[in-house]
C-alpha cells in the first residue's frame, strides 16, 4: 500500500511537471511580496487590490475549465464544482457591486458585516463579527472561511489518497463518477496553508498595520483559486481517462 503511494506520486511527478513547477514558483512568488514594505503589501492586499482581483480571475477560469469539462464529460459533480468555484469568483467581487456602482439591498446590509453584496460577510457565516472581533471555537466550524478550508483539504488531499489506499473507497468513486484530483497537485492545498502559518507566526514584523497582517490572508486565498484552475486544468487535459485513473497511472 505505502510503495504503491511512493509509486504514484513519483510517476505524477514525472508526468505533471509542466504544472507541478509553474505552481511552485506562483506560490512562492506570491509570499515573496512581503519584502516588498508595508505600503506595497498593504495596497496589493486590500480590498479590490491585485491580489482579490487575480483571486476572482483565477477562480473564473477555473470554473470556465470546468465548464467545458461538464460539456464534454456530462458529470454531475463537475458541474456543482463548476457552481461552486463560480460562486467564489462571483463573491470575490461582491458580485461586480464596485464594478457597476450598484447599492446594497437594506437588509442584506444589516446582516453583512461590510455591507455588501455578498453571502460569505454575512455575520454568522463570516470568521468576524460586527465589531471586527474574530470567531473562535465552535462559532468558527460554521464560518464560509473554515468550511472552504475543509473543502480544499479533503478534495485536493483526502480523496485521492482515500482512492488510492482504499479499494472500497475507490470503488464508490468510480460508481459515482466524482472527479479525483492528482494526488501531488492538490496536495498544494495543505503545502500553501503550511506555508501561510509559517509565514504568519513565524515571519512577519510585529507593529505593522491591520492590513498588513489581513493581506497574508488575501495571498493565500489567492493562491488557493491558482490551485484549483490547475487542477481544473488537468482533469480536462485527461477528460477521457476514467476519474481514477489519473492517479494510478
Amino acid at each position: 500500500m505505502i510503495s504503491n503511494l511512493f509509486k504514484t506520486v513519483k510517476n505524477e511527478l514525472t508526468q505533471k511537471l509542466q504544472l507541478f513547477i509553474p505552481l511552485i514558483i506562483i506560490i512562492v512568488a506570491a509570499y515573496s511580496v512581503y519584502f516588498f514594505g508595508e505600503k506595497n503589501v498593504n495596497t496589493l492586499g486590500e480590498e479590490d487590490g491585485l491580489f482579490e482581483y487575480l483571486t476572482a480571475l483565477f477562480f473564473l477560469l477555473a470554473s470556465l475549465t470546468l465548464f467545458r469539462l461538464f460539456i464534454a464529460k456530462r458529470n454531475v459533480w463537475i458541474l456543482l464544482l463548476a457552481l461552486l468555484l463560480f460562486f467564489g469568483f462571483g463573491e470575490e467581487i461582491s458580485w461586480g457591486q464596485r464594478i457597476l456602482g450598484f447599492g446594497t439591498p437594506e437588509s442584506l446590509s444589516k446582516l453583512n458585516v461590510q455591507g455588501e453584496t455578498t453571502l460569505h460577510n454575512i455575520e454568522f457565516l463570516n470568521d468576524h463579527d460586527f465589531d471586527h472581533t474574530q470567531k473562535t471555537g465552535l462559532r468558527k466550524l460554521l464560518t464560509v472561511d473554515f468550511l472552504y478550508k475543509i473543502f480544499c483539504f479533503s478534495f485536493g488531499g483526502i480523496l485521492p489518497l482515500a482512492v488510492l489506499l482504499f479499494s472500497p473507497v475507490k470503488q464508490l468513486i468510480n460508481k459515482m463518477r466524482v472527479p479525483v484530483p492528482s494526488l501531488v497537485l492538490g496536495s498544494f492545498f495543505i503545502f500553501n496553508w503550511l506555508l501561510f502559518k509559517f509565514i504568519k507566526g513565524n515571519l512577519l514584523p510585529d507593529g505593522y498595520s491591520v492590513q498588513y497582517y489581513d493581506s497574508i490572508g488575501e495571498i493565500s486565498e489567492f493562491n488557493s483559486a491558482v490551485i484549483f484552475f490547475v487542477l481544473s486544468l488537468d482533469l480536462f487535459l485527461n477528460r477521457k481517462s476514467n476519474v481514477t485513473k489519473a492517479i494510478e497511472a
